[in-house]
């Protein structure tokens, strides 16, 4: 039976791949951390979504829906962002194999931008 201090420093990845049922306090929201005039709620709160298309064409309304997410949440779900389908599935994949595949990419000369500057620079 996990122990709260065996695993309260660890991380969410961590968690799953022990199937713990144990979960550290940081993870949990108690409604004594949510001011009464907060317009969230501990029983209709959603991960918040935000769309990079409408935001970057100056819509006004995902702009709040930004501030809002940042300020009450720490995260959000992004949607309409241009990324391939096949790179999302390519990063799921490498997240799949742990820590020590991801790592064989530690200190290799990589930006976000490489695989897209790729095809159009000189061999």
């Amino acid at each position: 039976m996990d122990n709260e201090i065996d695993g309260d420093n660890d991380c969410v990845k961590e968690i799953v791949q022990r199937n713990s049922s144990f979960i550290p306090k940081r993870f949990i929201l108690t409604e004594n951390m949510v001011s009464k005039d907060e317009e969230i709620t501990l029983l209709s709160a959603k991960t918040p979504v935000l769309d990079l298309a409408l935001l970057s064409n100056g819509h006004e309304e995902e702009h709040k829906v930004l501030d809002e997410a940042c300020k009450y949440w720490g995260f959000f779900l992004v949607i309409n962002h241009g990324i391939p389908e096949r790179i999302l599935e390519d990063s799921d994949t490498l997240m799949l194999h742990g820590n020590a595949s991801s790592q064989s990419y530690h200190g290799n000369a990589c930006t976000y931008a490489s695989e897209l500057l790729s095809d159009t620079l000189p061999a």
